[in-house]
C-alpha cells in the first residue's frame, strides 16, 4: 500500500513555524510545543501552542484547531506572580521547595 503524502496547511501554526520561525525557535534557550485542552470550550488557550522562551521573555503562539487566527501572548520576567506564589506554596507543602531555584 502506498503511503499517503502529508499536505501542509499553509495557515497552520506548525507550518508557519517551520517556514518562517524555525531559526528563531531553535536559537531560544528554551522552546517547545504543547496542546491546550478544550475543557468544554471554556479554555481560551485551547489549541496548538508554539512557545519561545528567552532569558527575560516568553512568547506563546496559540492556534485553535482548524482556525486561522493565531493568538500571541507575551510575558516579561517579573519578581513574583500570584500563580508563581501558589506553585511555591504547593512545593513547600509537599517538601519540594528545596529543589526550586528562583531566578
Amino acid at each position: 500500500m502506498k503511503k499517503r503524502e502529508k499536505v501542509l496547511d499553509p495557515d497552520c501554526i506548525n507550518t508557519i513555524k517551520l517556514k518562517c520561525l524555525s531559526n528563531l525557535y531553535e536559537q531560544m534557550p528554551g522552546h517547545g510545543r504543547t496542546w491546550g485542552t478544550k475543557d468544554g470550550g471554556n479554555n481560551p488557550l485551547f489549541g496548538t501552542h508554539v512557545t519561545f522562551i528567552g532569558t527575560e521573555e516568553i512568547v506563546i503562539l496559540v492556534q485553535e484547531r482548524g482556525k486561522k487566527p493565531i493568538s500571541m501572548y507575551q510575558f516579561k520576567k517579573t519578581p513574583s506572580t500570584e500563580l508563581g506564589e501558589e506553585i511555591i506554596q504547593k512545593l513547600k507543602d509537599n517538601g519540594h521547595y528545596n529543589q526550586l531555584r528562583l531566578r
